[in-house]
Order: structure tokens, then sequence, then C-alpha cells
């Protein structure tokens, strides 16, 4: 529990002929971190024959689901019929691919409808129809945007030719005509008035008046967008009727792919596959007798001894009620093998720091609903949502040592926070100090495993001398204890040699930090303080608005709501960060670097996190 799973390094050696039986046990077991071989003196394992098969279908599974938007969602247990699957899906596939031909036509269409209509609203307002543009022997046409000016330009050149012109923003709309041998001068003066050309051959030879051709436009569109809604229709139907089959088709592909592939991670001779891999210590047995069993005795194991300096993989071991808290350590960084783990601990004193900010039964009562509901909504951060319920569930323990309800002293607490300030500062810096110290003593038993007692002792026992000497000190010089200043400098001193021994004549820089990491508790009962106030100031606000009238009563209950409802989000987020960057930087920095590597056993589907 303080510590992660022990872990055991385990290399197996088994027949080829039965590698796809052993690996799809490897799959269901679930406890096998499969080490990657490296191509040396022996060569990658080949993976299984069905490999490609699966991953062909995989991908046209997940084309499907991508063209049918398929959301993922609970994945309900259904028997898969590996034998018609490629049947099963080229069913679903043509007829999505069917429908999905039909609504691109129709877009097509509707597009080509929609750029008509828009150069026959040009052709309106130039007061010229499609059929003045057709292709002639002798004339040339253009229709489009130029600066003003153009014609004059245009003059100089020719006076054969016909325009018509429309004002449009701060450039001009022309619709030109002009002899076909005039069309190089022409365009050159075109090109200095920076014309711009709009696309009229889609309505080019179009025969009628413009008012007929919008209307057969419009009429075209109308159809187009009909169909589009059928074929929706019909994509939405096979969306209802195949979604969850595609994503249960999908992680059957998935696991069967893993399965077909995970032996290039192998070694391999002729005849024989091998393997190394981590396997939590308790669980050995397990997997060495159900791999022999599906091996029918062709396999061999041998354990090998962890090396001092091998990555090995972190699976953390805590109960089932702190797995929750396994997110704060995780949102940190998972400790290394040889690691203390931060989960137990946090578990315990996050919620207490949370609570002693936010102490208020109704406050606490409003946000364990909130959670509840939240994790209830997004499985995905039921880990985070526990832990905010945790902490409600401490806000209301608070709040009932504190006597608050909305702001309100309903009962006299043991704490009345509003004039108990100096009990609440008190507290903060004991639980600073304890926290701090004991972060310093789990550092002290790490480096005194790892390097030795003298080292344990320069690095962390010397910042406990010298809390211990500057409280003796603080208890002489102000007589609360009749302790002689002496003893206070000879301890202090003790600590400080131990440190400069231990770190370097530098470190004495350092020592005011280990003081102000305990003052930085005080924060604890600053953002405590801070929710209180903007509560009682809602109330007397909301009581001001109370008593003005009748007319008042309405802003009053709005004020009321509203200002809690801020004060309750602030004192959700405040606490929170306060919390965690007390542990992460107060705490954490005694004893904690991180780091590790996670236990990915093959065939552990990752799970979904909101980190």
């Amino acid at each position: 529990m303080l510590r992660p799973s022990r872990m055991s390094r385990l290399f197996v050696l088994g027949a080829k002929s039965r590698l796809d039986h052993i690996t799809k046990r490897l799959q269901e077991l679930k406890i096998a971190h499969i080490i990657e071989h490296r191509k040396g003196e022996y060569g990658l394992c080949d993976p299984l024959k069905t490999s490609d098969r699966y991953s062909s279908l995989l991908v046209k599974t997940r084309s499907i689901i991508s063209y049918l938007k398929v959301l993922p969602g609970k994945i309900h247990k259904r028997d898969i019929d590996d034998e018609i699957l490629e049947d099963t899906l080229d069913k679903i596939q043509k007829q999505v691919l069917d429908a999905l031909a039909v609504l691109k036509k129709n877009s097509d269409q509707e597009q080509q409808a929609k750029l008509i209509l828009n150069i026959l609203d040009v052709m309106e307002d130039l007061k010229v129809t499609p059929g003045d543009f057709r292709k002639l022997e002798r004339i040339t046409s253009w229709i489009g945007e130029v600066d003003s000016g153009f014609e004059h330009h245009l003059r100089k050149i020719t006076t054969d030719y016909l325009i018509r012109t429309a004002p449009s923003k701060q450039r001009i709309r022309i619709a030109l005509f002009a002899d076909r041998d005039r069309k190089d001068e022409i365009e050159h003066v075109l090109l200095r008035c920076n014309f711009s050309a709009f696309d009229v051959e889609a309505a080019r030879g179009m025969e009628g008046s413009i008012r007929l051709l919008r209307k057969q436009e419009e009429a075209k569109i109308s159809v187009a967008q009909t169909q589009m809604v059928k074929s929706d229709r019909v994509l939405e139907q096979l969306r209802t009727r195949h979604g969850s089959l595609l994503v249960a088709i999908e992680e059957y592909l998935e696991k069967k792919s893993a399965q077909a592939q995970i032996p290039l991670s192998f070694g391999a001779t002729e005849e024989t596959f091998f393997l190394e891999c981590y396997v939590p210590t308790d669980r050995v047995k397990r997997l060495k007798w159900e791999l022999d069993l599906v091996a029918e005795g062709k396999i061999h194991f041998k354990e090998k001894k962890l090396t001092k300096d091998e990555e090995v993989p972190v699976e953390l071991n805590n109960p089932k009620g702190l797995k929750s808290f396994e997110f704060f350590t995780r949102l940190y960084s998972l400790p290394k093998y040889d690691e203390f783990d931060p989960t137990l601990l946090m578990a315990f004193t996050f919620p207490l720091f949370f609570g002693f900010m936010l102490g208020d039964v109704a406050y606490g009562l409003i946000t364990f609903i909130i959670f509840f509901m939240l994790r209830q909504k997004f499985p995905a951060g039921r880990q985070f949502f526990n832990i905010l319920i945790t902490s409600s569930v401490a806000s209301m323990i608070f709040g009932a040592l504190y006597g608050e309800v909305l702001g309100y002293e309903l009962w006299h607490g043991l704490i009345v926070r509003t004039h108990d300030v100096m009990i609440l500062m008190e507290i903060a810096l004991v639980a600073g100090a304890i926290q701090v110290n004991l972060g310093l003593l789990i550092g002290c038993y790490l480096v005194w495993k790892e390097h030795g007692f003298a080292h344990a002792l320069y690095e962390k026992l010397s910042w406990i001398f010298i809390e211990v000497g500057a409280v003796l000190l603080y208890l002489s010089y102000n007589n609360y204890i009749p302790l002689l200043p002496v003893a206070g400098w000879i301890v202090f001193g003790i600590g400080v040699l131990l440190l400069i021994k231990g770190e370097g004549f530098t470190a004495i820089i350092e020592i005011p930090s280990v003081f102000v990491h305990i003052v930085s508790y005080a924060r604890l009962m600053a953002v405590g303080l801070a929710s209180v106030y903007i509560a009682v100031m809602v109330n007397l606000f909301t009581s001001f608005l109370w008593h003005k009238g009748v007319l008042f009563i309405p802003i009053a209950i709005i004020a009321l709501l509203i200002g809690h409802l801020f004060n309750i989000a602030l004192g959700v987020l405040s606490p929170s960060l306060h919390a965690i960057r007390l542990h992460y930087v107060e705490f954490f920095t005694k004893f904690y670097s991180g780091g590790g590597i996670e236990f990915a056993p093959f065939g552990k589907e990752k799970e979904k996190s909101i980190i």
C-alpha cells in the first residue's frame, strides 16, 4: 500500500506451434508487462498469420464508424461470429456507402444550384441573361468587378463595345461585350484595373428569363435537400441499427489484432519463441500454471533478478477505497519502483485541508450533490469526482464544528472562524509543521535505505535539527519554557553543520526555505476566512435588500442565490488548488521524485480519464 506492487522479471521460452494459444491466454490474463525484444543475435518473432486479416477488418470497421459518426459508449457484451464477420461488415459498408453516394450527389446538385443562383443575381443587377454569354464567333464577353475608371481606359483603345455596370461596394460590377479582335488589348486594360472575374460557366447557355431560371434552380435545391434529408434518415437508421454492433466489433478486432501483432515484441529461433515480461510477484505462479496448461508443457520459465538501475514498471497498490486518490499521484508523476507511494497520505490530508478551508454544512451538501451527479454524467472523471465527493463530506464535518450554514452561525461551534483567527492560524501552522517533517522523515528513511545512515543524517535529519533548534530558541527568548538559549543554539548549530557537511557551504542560503514551507500552510486559514467572509457579505447584502420593501424581495433572493453559487464555485476551486499546491511543493519535495513507468500488462484496456 505504501509501496508499488512487487514485481518479478520472467523469461518465457516456448514452441512456436503453441504461439497463438499462449498469446491468447496472455491477453486474457492481463498480468504480463511485455518487454520489447531488440533485434540482435536473435531475430524478431513473426506476427500470427491472422494479423493482416484482422488489421484490414479493423480499418474497415473504423471507416464505417467514422462515416456513421457512431459515438463511443458502453459496450454491451455480444457474441461476434468470426466466420461471417467479413460478410457482415461488407453488407453494412455497402449500405453506408450507397447512402453516402446519394447524399454526396444531392449535396453537389444543391451547391451547383446555389452557385447558379448567385450568378443569376449578379446578372439581374447588370440587366443581362445567361443567353447573352453564349459563345459567338465575333463577340467575346467578360463579367466581374473592376476598379473605378475602367471605362475611361477602355475608350482609349476602342469604342466598339457594349457594357452594363452596377455598383458593388468600392468597386464596379461589369458585363462587357466586345469584338474578339480586341480581346488581348481589352484584357490588358482589365488587368490594369484589377479585374476579378465571376465564373458563369455553370449558367452559360441557359435560356429563359432570370425569374424563370431562378425558379428552376430553387426547385432543384428543394429536391436535393429533400433527398439529402432522406439520406440522413437512412444513415441515422443504420447508426441506430448497427452502432452498438460496430463498437463491439471494433473492440473485438482490436483485441484480435493486438494478439496477432504482439509476437513482434518477442525474440525467435526457427522452432521457438521467447519473451521477457514483468509480472506482479503474487501472480507469477498463476501465470506459469495458465501458460503451461495452454502450451501443453512445451514451455519453460526462468525468473531473473531485478537489477538496481532497472526501470521496473509501477503498479500502484492501494485499497479500493483509496484508488480514486491515485488521480493526484498520476497527475504529478508515478513513483519509481523503489519509491514511497504518497496516495495513502493524500487520501487523508487533501480532504482534511479542503474541509478546513470550505467548512460549511450547506456548501458541503450542495457540492456533494453536484459532484455526485457529475460522476454519473461523466464516467471518465469518476476518480476526480470521488475525491471531491469525499472532500464535500469533510466540508460538512468541519461546517458542523464551525457551526456554519451558508455563512450563518446557527449554533456555537468549537471554533468561530470570524473571531478565532489566531486559533485557525495556529492549527494551520501545526498542520504544516507535521506534514513537512513527515515528508523529511519519509525522505530520511528512503535515503537511509538507499545510501546509508550518514547520507540520511546530512540530507534530511539536519533540517529537523535546525527546526528543533529554532523552536527551542523561540521558547527560550519568549520565556515560554525556562530553557537556556544556549541549548537552542547548540541544536541549531549541529543541524547547520550537518547540512553543510552533506550539501556544501552554499546550503546555508536554503535554511529559511523549511520555515517558509511551514508558514505557507497559513493559506489554509486565509482561504477559509476569505470564503466565510464572502458568505457573510452576501448575507448582509441580501438582508439589506430584504428590508427595503416587498419590491426588493425578488432581487434579494436572486442576490442570495448568485452570491452563494459564486462563493461555492470559488470555494471549490481555491481550496482544491491550494491543497494540491501544499502537497506538491511543500510536501512531495521532501521525499518524492517520481518518473516511474506505468505497469501496462498486455490485454488491459486503457482506462478513460480526464487527464
